[in-house]
């Protein structure tokens, strides 16, 4: 693909907005530091994010699903608020959950996820 060098249809000794095939008028950099500075609002939001799921402390002996509270399952590492909430409801309306495998009935949870939260959940009689 060939470049076109179009450096003749704009003088450099008049400064001003450039013209688009649009005929709509831009700034010149404007978009482009928003973009740049959503960008790196976005970059930090994720890092934070990431900051957060390291430094969350795993509970010391595995929660009972059955009997711990939404916020005691955000304490395991991987589970957030919304799955939290879901294995909450997911309890009160089917009842006592009997075995772990049970929980991939929830809406967001997976044999991997699962695997990774054995060591942190157990189910007692």
């Amino acid at each position: 693909m060939a470049f076109r060098n179009f450096s003749h249809a704009i003088p450099l000794s008049e400064p001003g907005p450039v013209s688009t095939r649009a005929g709509r008028k831009c700034g010149g950099t404007t978009g482009a530091s928003v973009r740049v500075l959503a960008g790196l609002w976005l970059l930090c939001l994720v890092a934070g994010y990431a900051a957060a799921q390291k430094s969350k402390q795993p509970p010391a002996k595995p929660l009972d699903v059955n009997t711990a509270t939404a916020a005691e399952l955000q304490t395991v590492p991987g589970i957030g608020p919304a799955v939290a909430n879901a294995i909450v409801k997911f309890r009160e309306k089917s009842g006592p959950i009997r075995r772990l495998e049970d929980l991939l009935a929830v809406r967001g949870i997976t044999r991997k996820k699962l695997e990774a939260w054995k060591k942190y959940l157990e189910v007692k009689s």
